[in-house]
């Protein structure tokens, strides 16, 4: 069998990421390059409802370049993706006529359905002991930057899964504007996002057998990276985490961002991220 070189983009709502891969009978799937750009759609969609002119020029100037990495690596097919700051704001459509018209590229938009397949794919194929860990007992905890997706497996069956509008991003901007008006902070984030997660009260999940957490996301992969350990396939005890939940409560963005050696913008969505993993 001939080697097939395939790419993927993801449109994401604090990211855009172009990846190119190798996939062939012998080889399996090899990765052959990322690239990655930071671009917060996410901040105005969520809060205007709406993505800015400049965004979109900025947008599709980036996705240009993508185009031009898929002709550089004579990219056989490719898929693009659009994350949930296309799907919220009002003129998501329009941006992805843009986005046809000016770089060629089609982004199609996913159901959650369709979503949780995919990411439910993708964890069973990077982890040997997937079948082993939801036959034992496992919730699978997807914070993304507009929404949570929290599934819980029981005896290898699919048994529970709920979508709750509280992503790390949106949580951010909503509260941001309450920043400056209070000397906790941390305790105004915490309470919004224990208001937010009764909604998973109704499914009883104390009541399930759930040995394992399976964590995706970037912000638990930049705090795997900060133990030095492989964010992909790296273990973390209950009693780990919670000595990073400490080190991270009341700090600063800016002492976050220093500390761990990230951008600002992942380190200032850091915070509602393991309040939400914690909860």
């Amino acid at each position: 069998m001939a080697l097939k070189t395939y790419a993927a983009i993801e449109v994401g709502s604090k990211e855009l990421v172009l990846k190119v891969y190798e996939i062939g009978k012998r080889i399996g799937i090899r990765q052959l390059d990322c690239v990655k750009y930071m671009l917060d759609l996410g901040s105005s969609a969520y809060s205007d409802k709406s993505i800015g002119y400049e965004q979109v020029n900025e947008l599709c100037d980036v996705l240009k370049k993508f185009k031009l990495k898929l002709e550089e690596y004579r990219v056989d097919d490719y898929v693009a993706y659009g994350g949930s700051a296309l799907k919220e704001a009002d003129n998501g459509s329009l941006v992805l006529d843009q986005i046809k018209v000016r770089t060629g590229l089609k982004v199609s938009q996913m159901g959650n359905a369709q979503q949780r397949f995919l990411v439910f794919k993708s964890i069973a194929f990077k982890m040997e002991n997937f079948e082993q860990l939801i036959k034992e007992g496992a919730v699978i905890i997807d914070l993304g930057s507009g929404s949570l997706q929290v599934s819980v497996f029981e005896d290898g069956a699919l048994q529970f899964s709920q979508n709750i509008r509280i992503g790390a991003l949106r949580i951010r901007e909503m509260l941001s504007s309450l920043e400056g008006q209070t000397s906790d902070f941390t305790s105004v984030i915490m309470e919004f996002v224990d208001n937010n997660v009764q909604a998973f009260r109704g499914a009883d999940l104390k009541a399930m057998k759930i040995k394992h957490a399976i964590v995706v996301g970037e912000e638990f992969s930049a705090i795997m990276n900060y133990l030095n350990k492989d964010g992909v396939h790296a273990n973390l005890s209950l009693e780990q985490f919670n000595r990073i939940y400490d080190k991270l409560l009341g700090q600063s963005t800016e002492s976050i961002a220093e500390k761990l050696g990230l951008p600002y913008e992942l380190a200032s969505v850091l915070v509602p991220a393991v309040f939400v993993f914690r909860k």
